[in-house]
């Protein structure tokens, strides 16, 4: 298992975690929404971290992770390599999650009275798409993946390159301000 998965799934107990402590808070409990929060932070922190590994792993084309493998080649150019991370269903869910967390934050920061509800709904959000990366995520290796084609341990010399379809300019925005309308 490797550590981008296994911080998918720490970001997950500690945002059902955080969900619970933050339905305890509408009752009334300030206690349980001062720790609903920091639950919130601390699963940000582990999603900020996975977000960086996966960008680290298509600069460095790390095709031993089969989302890698699937999207990037060496012969990209680096707009397209950054845009390959939302090039598929996990990479996106990493970013929708990763967005959420972001307006979580706002979130918090603000003195709205019911922001305890608030969060607790971009919490279950979160922990419904962190489920979705637990059954398919970016982090999976490609001989777990593609077992009859890869041994254990030998990692790809190339990648299968990112589709010419989504080598466009409009790719490269189009799907974080996409992501950025559905996050909010």
């Amino acid at each position: 298992m490797s550590i981008g998965t296994i911080l998918i799934y720490l970001s997950l107990a500690i945002s059902v975690v955080s969900f619970i402590f933050l339905v305890m808070s509408a009752t009334g409990r300030k206690s349980a929404l001062i720790l609903g929060e920091r639950l919130f932070y601390l699963s940000g922190i582990f999603v900020l971290f996975a977000v960086i590994l996966l960008f680290a792993a298509f600069l460095t084309h790390s095709f031993n992770f089969n989302y890698v493998y699937s999207y990037s080649s060496k012969d990209l150019p680096l707009i397209y390599l950054i845009t390959a991370f939302w090039a598929g269903q996990e990479g996106t869910f990493l970013l929708w999650v990763f967005l959420l967390f972001i307006f979580g934050f706002f979130v918090i920061r603000s003195n709205e009275e019911n922001k305890d509800i608030h969060l607790a709904v971009i919490t279950i959000t979160q922990v419904f798409i962190f489920l979705m990366l637990v059954v398919h995520g970016p982090f999976e290796y490609i001989w777990d993946v593609r077992p009859m084609s890869f041994r254990p341990g030998v990692i790809p010399a190339d990648g299968s390159g990112l589709n010419p379809l989504l080598q466009n300019p409009w790719m490269v925005i189009h799907p974080p301000v996409l992501f950025v309308g559905y996050a909010s």
